[in-house]
């Protein structure tokens, strides 16, 4: 279980392809990421390097592990940033990934430096696990806001909620991989089981969806909530969440 327990670790690594050599012989650095973090550090790479960076669009860990074990024979990408430990850690296992060590790896905190022992991941953020909610869709429909993961499966919220596929999405994995921590895996399954019925669907860009008032209730990472309330800020969005949750480095 020391994968599952930690599978809230976000990582930066290294993809098996190399520096991009376009026609002009012009060097690129081709990442693909789930987090805008890439955009930051594209910037800076470039001003160090004069190398040009090309950020690939956001998906789930899910479907860019996908994409890099079908590019396995012929890489398309040189960095992988942003996603779940679990991803990286079924890249990192199937040799899909190289080592990489950066440069300030000493000043990290030790938990974070190199979970699977190969210096193929290093902890990039941290983010805390909970749900969203907008309080307008809940008010029209003279519903309060939900207080606990229990909370949610109340037959008043039938058709509120959004939440990504674990088998696309790495949010939505370390979501199953923490209820399995706080309930274990039978009692998990279970309560995935009753959610289900209250869930909307299996929705894309479920946080936005929230903000726009397409949805009530969104499991999601609070980050994400904060960078909705800036781009709505009209909106309220109240982060509700347990002590006990996994969204570690």
């Amino acid at each position: 279980m020391d994968i599952i327990k930690r599978l809230g670790l976000l990582g930066l690594l290294v993809a098996i392809s190399q520096v991009v050599i376009a026609k002009n012989n012009t060097k690129i650095v081709v990442v693909y990421s789930v987090t805008s973090f890439s955009k930051q550090a594209s910037k800076a790479f470039r001003k160090a390097t004069g190398i040009k960076v090309h950020v690939l669009g956001r998906s789930g860990s899910g479907a860019t592990l996908a994409r890099i074990t079908g590019e396995r024979r012929s890489p398309k990408a040189d960095v992988w940033v942003g996603g779940s430990l679990g991803a990286h850690a079924q890249a990192a296992f199937s040799g899909l990934t190289e080592p990489y060590r950066p440069n300030n790896f000493d000043e990290l905190d030790p938990e974070f430096r190199d979970p699977l022992g190969n210096n193929r991941v290093t902890g990039l953020y941290t983010g805390v696990l909970g749900f969203i909610v907008n309080y307008d869709v809940l008010k029209a429909k003279q519903l309060s806001a939900p207080n606990s993961w229990q909370s949610l499966l109340e037959n008043r919220y039938h058709g509120l909620i959004g939440m990504k596929s674990p088998l696309v999405s790495g949010t939505a994995y370390t979501t199953l991989a923490t209820l399995v921590q706080m309930m274990g895996e039978d009692a998990a399954f279970s309560y995935l089981k009753s959610l289900y019925h209250n869930l909307a669907g299996y929705t894309h860009s479920h946080t936005r969806l929230t903000s726009l008032g397409k949805l009530g209730i969104t499991i999601t990472f609070l980050h994400e909530a904060v960078e909705e309330k800036y781009k709505f800020p009209e909106k309220i969005l109240t982060q509700s969440y347990q002590k006990k949750v996994l969204a570690m480095k």
